[in-house]
């Protein structure tokens, strides 16, 4: 395998900056800017706060970190881990009573009283207009199997989801009254715990209530009656945001709070680049966050994006590779991402006549005619013209940049997951 002249393995860090092993004089190290503390998924398998400007390398789905960067989120739920102030209908709480999935003793236990209509539930003010939402709660399994789950504007307005531990899936979504429903998510971590989220559209009330929870023994909504007088499961980490997708955990103690986004640049010179213009190639190992705006990307370009090639996300599942030649649009290269929760490795090739797209092992798109001069600098994760001006977001392993044509062997090598 062929050696690259640029490679981002995350690894060692301070705050502001993450170090890359090549180029080893440290000119491609990224700077780091966000200015609120931000949490990750430790090597200890233990949900963790980092502070301000402190890379985030995120072991949650390997021994092996990614570099997790986010948009900003707001946790609209402004009690996120004590449900003593949430709105309660029959339903007891003991605090801090479990070990949660950051590791302290701070997680509740909730439990039915009676038969009857028994739950839990938090809410906010919102604008008087639809928008989507994505809830999020930690859960952990008690002495039954059903958990039933709510989201409620203007009642009737609601969306209805039911859980089981057993089989661990949300098996039942009703949206009501128009409620639109989007997806949902089960996430398993450490220690029994599960993160549960669905997303929906709401309707116009300005109170939306973000979660609701109720323990059961038998299936039905958070409103019906029950067989059981005891039903209960562990809680922690609820969240409400306003986003296509779950973020990473957003702690509040009493007012709501705000993540604010990642942003990482990195810019190589000319002499580091100065024959990627002939032939190279562009790897990247990743898993995309899939937050509903397309058109952001990492490219490789000059400095007035004249000539470059663009990994460019179209879509929740749609990739492109962009390519552009003295200021000319040329082409796009289309590949789909299938299942788009996955990590993907993909790496674009090129040399004079040819330029090939290779996707977990396999040759998805080329290009015969290919040319490409005058790339002089390399941009990253940064917004561009190209990429919509939006910021790439997601969980990147790996990005290696060769000033060589790697062959179909090599690439097919280097991608198969």
């Amino acid at each position: 395998m062929k050696k690259p002249i640029f490679a981002m393995i995350p690894s060692g860090y301070k705050a502001s900056t993450l170090y890359t092993p090549i180029p080893i004089d440290g000119s491609g190290d990224f700077t780091v800017t966000r200015n609120t503390v931000a949490t990750r998924m430790n090597k200890d398998s233990l949900i963790e706060e980092m502070s301000s400007n402190m890379p985030r390398l995120d072991y949650k789905d390997s021994n092996c970190p990614s570099l997790l960067i986010e948009p900003a989120s707001t946790n609209f739920m402004t009690d996120s881990s004590d449900l003593i102030p949430w709105f309660n209908t029959l339903i007891t709480v003991d605090s801090n009573v479990a070990i949660a999935p950051d590791g302290t003793t701070e997680a509740d236990k909730i439990t039915r009283t009676s038969t009857s209509t028994n739950y839990i539930s938090d809410f906010f003010s919102k604008t008087s207009d639809a928008k989507t939402y994505t809830s999020s709660i930690f859960v952990k399994r008690g002495n039954t199997d059903e958990l039933s789950l709510l989201s409620q504007g203007s009642y009737p307005a609601r969306i209805d989801l039911r859980y089981n531990f057993e089989t661990n899936e949300i098996y039942y979504v009703d949206p009501v009254s128009g409620f639109l429903f989007v997806g949902s998510n089960v996430e398993n971590y450490p220690n029994g715990w599960i993160r549960l989220s669905w997303t929906y559209t709401s309707d116009t009330h300005t109170v939306l209530t973000g979660i609701t929870l109720s323990p059961r023994l038998s299936s039905g909504n958070a409103y019906s009656s029950d067989t059981s007088t005891d039903a209960f499961c562990y809680v922690w980490g609820g969240q409400c945001e306003e986003s296509e997708v779950a973020t990473s955990y957003i702690e509040t103690t009493g007012t709501l709070v705000t993540r604010v986004k990642d942003v990482l640049g990195d810019t190589l010179n000319a002499e580091v680049l100065k024959d990627v213009n002939t032939e190279g190639s562009l790897y990247f190992h990743f898993k995309p966050l899939n937050d509903g705006i397309p058109f952001k990307g990492i490219e490789l370009a000059d400095a007035t994006n004249g000539h470059r090639v663009l990994i460019r996300q179209d879509g929740d599942n749609s990739y492109a590779v962009y390519y552009q030649v003295g200021g000319a649009s040329n082409a796009y290269l289309v590949f789909l991402l299938d299942p788009n929760t996955q990590y993907h490795k993909v790496v674009v090739v090129w040399k004079q006549g040819t330029i090939q797209v290779y996707l977990n092992g396999v040759l998805v798109n080329e290009n015969l005619t290919f040319d490409l001069t005058g790339v002089q600098q390399f941009t990253l994760f940064t917004p561009s013209a190209g990429g919509g001006g939006q910021y790439w977001y997601g969980s990147a392993r790996e990005l290696m940049v060769f000033n060589e044509f790697l062959t179909e062997a090599e690439a097919i090598e280097l991608t198969t997951i």
